[in-house]
């Protein structure tokens, strides 16, 4: 199955170097077949600096660097343009600062050879969990993914996973979406509009560690925002261009 790994990123230089090769050792020991692309939101920090450099070593490795912060969700409808029209099978979104385990990519892709759409690593299933996070930390994402499943009624564990794979016809959905969110809300948003349209959905356990280096995003106007936009999207259907 051809693989796109999609890297959204803004400040990681610290990560991303080790990240991109740790991805090419994983894909080479599995024998997958496996293109990285890296869409920088021009990272004051020199991301993309460090993405260049590996460009002349990995000739599966492309960067996409965007005028300015332009955030997740425009990042994300990029992505699965992006994609579709280069005839990828399959993309694994995932965080570039280490907390998603490059080890557990062939198993989100097992998952989409397997007849699912979506494939979600899961903090919140058996053989699942989280490591180094504070009690105040966990709470909140419990709470956000109740919420969710809560008020769009959908039989998912972890909606707020940033750490998954899409199908080709997915990724052909998607990329025709308009969507109401910008942030972390969006993840939901995603699973929900393809709950919605009958798509199927796979979670696969893993293991969620503490980023390597650099600050986390999450903050209060973060949080205040996906609950406002947990409720505009209850009865929303993905608005196809």
């Amino acid at each position: 199955m051809r693989t796109l790994v999609f890297l959204p990123t803004y400040n990681e230089r610290d990560n991303i170097g080790p990240l991109i090769e740790a991805i090419q050792h994983m894909s080479k020991d599995q024998r997958l077949d496996i293109d990285i692309l890296v869409m920088d939101d021009n990272s004051p920090d020199g991301t993309a600096e460090v993405v260049r450099a590996l460009i002349d070593v990995y000739d599966n490795l492309s960067l996409i660097v965007r005028p300015g912060k332009m955030g997740l969700g425009s990042a994300l409808r990029d992505g699965f343009k992006y994609s579709y029209e280069n005839g990828y099978e399959s993309m694994v979104l995932m965080d570039a600062d280490f907390q998603h385990p490059p080890d557990v990519i062939p198993r989100l892709i097992e998952g989409v050879s397997r007849g699912y759409n979506l494939a979600i690593a899961s903090r919140y299933v058996e053989g699942g969990g989280i490591e180094g996070w504070s009690r105040v930390r966990r709470i909140i994402s419990w709470g956000a993914n109740t919420y969710a499943r809560t008020v769009l009624r959908l039989p998912v564990r972890d909606l707020t996973s940033g750490f998954r794979a899409f199908d080709r016809d997915a990724l052909e959905f998607l990329s025709k979406c308009s969507f109401l969110s910008r942030g972390y809300a969006l993840q939901v948003e995603v699973a929900y509009l393809l709950y919605r349209k009958g798509f199927k959905i796979l979670e696969v356990p893993f293991i969620f560690r503490r980023r390597r280096y650099g600050a986390s995003k999450l903050n209060s106007g973060v949080i205040s925002e996906y609950f406002y936009n947990i409720l505009r999207m209850r009865w929303r259907e993905c608005p196809i261009e």
